[in-house]
């Protein structure tokens, strides 16, 4: 990316975080020291003889994270930001009120703990099932030793640590979304772990009256793809704001349609003009837009030992995200699957998607999963 972008004019500065890649500093600890930190380079990149008054904070995943840490207060200098694929407060995206992301959290912490070694992608993907034999591992506690032979940090606070507990209050910046005065073109995927948060940080600006852009792409968290867009929208937008000039118009919000393949530009998200419709679950494993009431409650059981597998959609890495047939798991004695009749013309559905379920179980504790599926 640095190279992309120094050929097209740009001067690129790569900051490692504390603790990695020699940089010094003490150890490694995610999304601690970056606030910190972040001023620091920009103070350090103020006072360089070659530096012309100009700052563009571009960057994917973490790297966009530590454009949110300092967005809100960030000096003059900085004349436009562009997160690509991210989260003011990133990492406890992986985690919920009384569960954790436990793909996505293991996955990223062996990534994070071997991302110094030779060859560390390739080494992620021959210990995939070391990592999913760590995913069994009980008590969840005991996860990151299994798949790494000692304890990881990260992992450790994630286990212990609620998305809503106190202990994450220096690292979660989404509560200052709404002061920041930068413009803001956030890049996102459909299919990317992050597409909430980006969309409620998209939200918050707008709310504060701020006029970011918003891009949604028809790939996953580390697509390629992305990427070229993260690019192309550093260079054809935060350049000219870089130099004083304006750049070309665009409406505000640029989403990529996927049933019909075709992007479409937006004056705000949700678009206007679809009307909301409410579905109801039905007897006899039937969908529609009538209620019908049950009998008797559909059933389903669990077995912890054998979990219902997530095929698809939203990960972390790309292999496996995406549109999947997921008739196999639909099949399983553990999901119940509503099906409508044939559509008689073509539904286009673009805009926020609820589920509002009841639901009764035997143990203390549950969650339950709902997936819209379209064939």
């Amino acid at each position: 990316m640095g190279r992309l972008l120094a050929e097209r004019g740009f001067q690129v500065l790569l900051v490692s975080t504390r603790g990695t890649f020699g940089s010094g500093g003490g150890e490694f600890r995610a999304m601690r020291e970056e606030r910190a930190d972040g001023h620091a380079v920009l103070r350090w990149l103020a006072e360089q003889p070659w530096f012309n008054g100009s700052v563009v904070l571009t960057g994917a995943s973490y790297l966009g994270y530590t454009q949110w840490v300092v967005a809100a207060d960030a000096p003059v200098q900085v004349k436009a930001m562009v997160p690509h694929v991210t989260s003011s407060r990133l990492a406890m995206t992986f985690l919920r009120p009384g569960r954790i992301e436990l793909e996505t959290l293991m996955n990223w912490s062996v990534m994070t703990a071997h991302q110094e070694r030779r060859f560390a992608g390739l080494r992620a993907s021959l210990e995939r099932k070391k990592i999913e034999a760590a995913m069994r591992t009980l008590p969840l506690a005991d996860g990151d030793k299994a798949a790494l032979g000692r304890a990881w940090p990260f992992y450790q606070d994630c286990v212990h640590h609620d998305q809503d507990d106190p202990y994450w209050k220096k690292e979660d910046f989404s509560d200052t979304v709404a002061e920041v005065k930068v413009p803001v073109s956030s890049i996102a995927g459909w299919y990317d772990i992050f597409l909430a948060d980006q969309l409620r940080d998209y939200q918050a600006l707008v709310a504060a009256g701020r006029p970011p852009r918003l891009t949604i792409g028809p790939w996953a968290h580390a697509d390629p793809k992305g990427l070229a867009a993260s690019i192309w929208e550093t260079v054809r937008w935060a350049g000219p704001l870089a130099r004083g000039a304006k750049p070309a118009y665009r409406a505000p919000v640029r989403l990529f349609v996927m049933g019909v393949k075709q992007w479409r530009e937006f004056d705000q998200w949700p678009p206007a003009g679809y009307t909301q419709q409410r579905w109801h679950l039905r007897e006899g494993s039937a969908l529609g837009q009538v209620p019908g009431g049950f009998v008797a409650p559909d059933t389903f059981t669990y077995d912890p030992s054998d979990p219902t597998p997530s095929i698809g959609g939203a990960k972390l890495e790309p292999r496996g995200a995406g549109a999947v047939d997921n008739r196999s798991v639909e099949k399983r004695d553990d999901v119940l699957t509503f099906t409508s009749d044939v559509l008689e013309a073509d539904l286009e559905v673009i805009g926020e998607v609820a589920a509002e379920v009841w639901l009764r179980a035997d143990q203390k504790a549950c969650d339950l999963f709902v997936r819209k599926c379209v064939t």
